[in-house]
């Protein structure tokens, strides 16, 4: 195990539609990444919409052709516009553009100059925006030569249509149903930054979900929640979660030994799952990837033994930049398949001009 020497993949984007609701741009807070065929899909956690970029040719890997796709219009969101759906993974199965946010609350901050006691007041605020609590599915169809997504599509048993679990503003199913946990009862209330509930991978295996959990970390243990989710019988446009055999049990765990470190992303490699992993708080520290040899079939509850969880390699990252957040297995003709990453906070060397940033491309070691 070690660092690898990547390649550099060129996103660019759209000058036009290059902001964020924080007015950064989109390459300063990359979260999340998929891909299908010459297709890159990215979102940002501090924005309403997904980006999709094509493949362009030329003598560097490039993608661009920006197209920006707002979540409101395929989906009724609980806050609507006006709070951030705090995108952290995307995935594609089942012709589905899958996306989940963090879940997590958020404890608000105290401006500069603020006295003693405002500091302590605000401090004291902490909350969970609706918004923040979306798992959705939006159909992904194909117009032309590109790929674009649908609100709904198809015919009869063909029939695809955008949905998301269940929720209002306060939570949604899974929260209310983790209320219950012997785990995870107590750490929905702390910010997902303080070792609270934080989603930030995703993996979808046919009729299964897998999330991947920054926080909390049990001591030197991570954690994957499985859900299955299937659409309401009467609310199309809403999932509802699909109890597990004879358990009846609403969603699944899965206990990682992961050196202390949170899960930062998921994509699915084969019959295994890619565990991009880092510190739960925002501070420096290592990025590793794990392999859970056959993680993306698995469907017995906590039955892992330690050999099918091994690092796989160490992924770089700067003092307050270059985080890696975002992964998604690129399949090669030579037979060495390759792991695209993105960054949140990239780096200015990874800047060109005034809307481009360099993702890195790493062949993924057998």
């Amino acid at each position: 195990m070690g660092r690898r020497v990547p390649a550099k993949v060129r996103l660019r984007f759209d000058p036009a539609t290059d902001r964020m609701r924080t007015d950064k741009q989109f390459r300063d807070g990359l979260s999340g990444v998929a891909g299908v065929l010459d297709t890159l899909w990215v979102a940002s956690d501090e924005t309403l919409s997904v980006e999709r970029l094509d493949r362009v040719r030329g003598r560097e890997p490039t993608f661009a052709a920006h197209a920006t796709f707002a979540i409101e219009k395929f989906l009724r969101l609980p806050d609507g516009m006006r709070e951030e759906a705090d995108v952290e993974d995307l995935d594609i199965s089942g012709g589905y553009l899958w996306m989940v946010g963090s879940h997590a609350a958020e404890r608000e901050m105290p401006g500069d100059g603020a006295s003693p006691r405002k500091i302590a007041r605000t401090l004291a605020k902490v909350a969970r925006q609706g918004n923040r609590c979306l798992l959705a599915r939006i159909p992904i169809v194909q117009a032309g030569k590109r790929w674009t997504l649908a609100r709904r599509t198809g015919h009869g048993a063909h029939k695809r249509r955008a949905a998301r679990i269940e929720g209002n503003a306060k939570g949604n199913a899974l929260t209310r149903a983790l209320g219950r946990d012997e785990h995870f009862r107590y750490t929905l209330a702390p910010p997902g930054k303080e070792n609270g509930f934080d989603i930030e991978g995703l993996a979808v295996v046919g009729e299964r979900v897998l999330l991947g959990l920054r926080g909390p970390v049990f001591n030197q243990w991570a954690a994957i929640i499985e859900i299955q989710p299937r659409s309401a019988r009467n609310h199309p446009e809403l999932l509802r979660l699909a109890r597990f055999g004879s358990g009846r049990k609403l969603y699944r765990k899965h206990f990682l030994k992961l050196d202390g470190l949170g899960i930062r992303a998921l994509c699915r490699h084969g019959p295994d799952l890619l565990v991009l992993a880092g510190p739960v708080a925002a501070v420096h520290g290592p990025v590793r990837l794990y392999r859970w040899v056959g993680g993306a079939r698995t469907d017995v509850e906590r039955r892992m033994r330690p050999a099918d969880l091994h690092p796989v390699m160490d992924l770089p990252t700067g003092q307050g930049s270059d985080y890696p957040e975002g992964i998604v297995v690129v399949p090669a003709t030579d037979g060495r398949d390759r792991l695209l990453v993105v960054y949140e906070r990239a780096s200015r060397k990874r800047f060109h001009g005034a809307h481009d940033v360099d993702a890195d491309l790493f062949v993924i070691p057998r």
